[in-house]
Order: structure tokens, then sequence, then C-alpha cells
């Protein structure tokens, strides 16, 4: 804590000086060098949790140690085909992947993580998932455009 005198009115004021947060920390750093992102740990869905292919819905909320950082081009390949729900809240998610085969997801949550562009929505049979979607919740990401 500093004190400083304003002449104008006699009156002595406190300055907290703070020490600024790393952005590493906070992931949020507008860009990242590629020598980063190639040192961040890779973690699936099928690596945080069990994943069942009889479900029809897949919800993970993440944790301390336990963030997806992609969803995975195989994602089919580890649930069921008939999946209805897809939630991945609060990981540090980049990239829309791997949902082109589930042609009956009806609502998929990718609230909370770091994703930049919406896509992969139209990549499947019949323009599915997108085209099946009755809810899609992106917020609290960084898509721009």
């Amino acid at each position: 804590v500093r004190e400083k005198i304003d002449s104008s009115k006699e009156q002595k004021m406190e300055t907290a000086i703070t020490s600024s947060l790393p952005l590493d920390w906070t992931r949020l750093q507008s860009s990242r060098d590629d020598h980063q992102q190639e040192n961040d740990p890779t973690r699936h869905p099928w690596d945080v949790t069990d994943i069942s292919k009889e479900d029809d819905e897949v919800v993970i909320v993440g944790t301390a140690g336990q963030k997806i950082t992609r969803m995975g081009i195989n994602l089919g390949d580890h649930c069921n085909p008939k999946l209805k729900q897809l939630v991945f809240r609060s990981h540090l998610i980049r990239t829309m992947e791997g949902i082109g085969e589930f042609e009956e997801l009806e609502l998929l949550e990718l609230y909370d993580n770091m994703i930049e562009v919406l896509q992969a929505l139209g990549e499947g049979r019949n323009g599915a998932p997108g085209s099946t979607l009755k809810t899609l919740d992106m917020s609290y990401n960084v898509i721009r455009n």
C-alpha cells in the first residue's frame, strides 16, 4: 500500500498496488504461441470419464484437473449414434469436432469453453446435427463472428 497526499484537499489517500494475474493461469489470453499449445495436455471426453454407447445423453461438467481439451474427431466412436443430448460444460475446448455422426442430437451445450468459431453443425447426413438441434448453448465462449 502506498500513501499519497492530495494537495488540493489535504486528504491522505491510500492506493493499493496489485500484481497482475498471469494470463496463462486465467487461460484468457488473446493469442498463444504454437509451442505453448503443443505443451497443453490433450484430454478427450473418454479420458475424463466412462462413456456408455447405450446412453442417449452425455453430460460432463469440468472439474479441476479434469478439463476436456479436445472433443475428438472420433467422438461418435465412443457414444451412442442416437445421442440426444451432449453437454461439455466448463472445459478448455477450442474446436467443435466429431459431432457430425449424431443425427438425432437435440441439445448441444458447450457452455463456458474457449470455442472461437461455430463449426461442424451441418457436416452430418441431412445437415445433422444442426438440422435436428432444438437447443444450442454456446454461452461464455470466445466466438467473435
